[in-house]
């Protein structure tokens, strides 16, 4: 898969479906790459709870938000391996940048626990 070791790329897939073609990464470069990286996971969800918190999303908003990301993930994959990604939503939880239900949420739909 370009170059990746199997043990460093998720790639769920998705078959496509309205929400596949919505979210695009604001960074040029990472829009040619082939994955995103864990670091620019984290950056987008912190980047939603700012704008939650300063009420510049409603509730519907903000789950469409994160199905966006969710929907690019899956559709591009992750250059890191599943102990990274873990240990990055693990740090997000302890901050407060999501919660639990986000948490376990992000998980099955990556694919990380069944």
């Amino acid at each position: 898969m370009d170059g990746i070791p199997p043990e460093r790329y998720i790639h769920t897939g998705l078959a496509g479906g309205p929400e596949a073609s919505q979210f695009r990464l604001h960074v040029k470069e990472e829009r040619m790459a082939g994955s995103i990286t864990v670091e620019r996971l984290v950056q987008e969800l912190e980047k939603l709870k700012t704008q939650m918190d300063a009420g510049e999303l409603k509730h519907s908003e903000y789950d469409q938000r994160l199905s966006r990301v969710i929907a690019e993930l899956r559709e591009r994959g992750i250059d890191a391996d599943r102990a990274a990604i873990t240990a990055a939503l693990d740090g997000l939880l302890q901050k407060g940048t999501i919660v639990p239900s986000v948490k376990q949420h992000l998980e099955k739909r990556l694919g990380l626990t069944s």
